[in-house]
């Protein structure tokens, strides 16, 4: 994982270990699943990890409000 998307054209130096594929039709679960999967493994999120200065829950409940979906998640290992 990299401090910013992936879908940058440029190299980027790996902040934290690769932890597989999350898949959902809930942009801000998976979201908020990502935060804690980084958070148990990684040591910390990968907000805190990349911006540190910034609250990743800001946006998602902003998110949530607008309809847009929902922080609560289940997960789900295939």
């Amino acid at each position: 994982m990299t401090a910013d998307c992936d879908c940058m054209s440029r190299a980027q130096k790996k902040i934290l270990p690769d932890m597989g594929i999350l898949a959902s039709a809930d942009p801000v679960g998976i979201d908020s699943a990502t935060l804690d999967l980084t958070r148990q493994y990684g040591g910390g999120t990968l907000a805190e990890t990349s911006y540190a200065e910034l609250d990743p829950l800001v946006q998602l409940k902003h998110a949530e409000k607008l309809g847009m979906g929902t922080i609560g998640y289940e997960l789900v290992t295939v």
